[in-house]
């Protein structure tokens, strides 16, 4: 037993120092074999955002949507009826 343990910790030494004189380096290779998920994936990963995958703070319901799209065409109109006004004084 004690002759196996030796051989061992010799072989471990040897390794060790060829190690530090010529260190295998390891390329990251990227894996060819993707499903058209995992491709899919790897293209938009940068869409979705923090590290918890999606964001839901700014959801919005369909209430708050309509009430914002009434507020912006409120305010809409309200400029173009500035305008015609402008115009109007214009041309009298």
């Amino acid at each position: 037993m004690q002759k196996l343990v030796s051989k061992y910790e010799n072989r471990m030494r040897e390794f060790v120092l060829k190690m530090a004189e010529k260190p295998v380096v390891i390329k990251k290779s990227k894996d060819k074999f993707l499903t058209t998920r995992q491709e899919f994936f790897a293209l938009t990963s940068d869409k979705i955002l923090h590290k918890k995958g999606f964001q839901f703070k700014s959801y919005k319901s369909d209430k708050e949507r309509i009430q914002e799209f009434l507020k912006g065409k409120e305010s809409l109109d309200k400029y173009l009826e500035e305008i015609e006004k402008k115009k109007k004084k214009k041309r009298n």
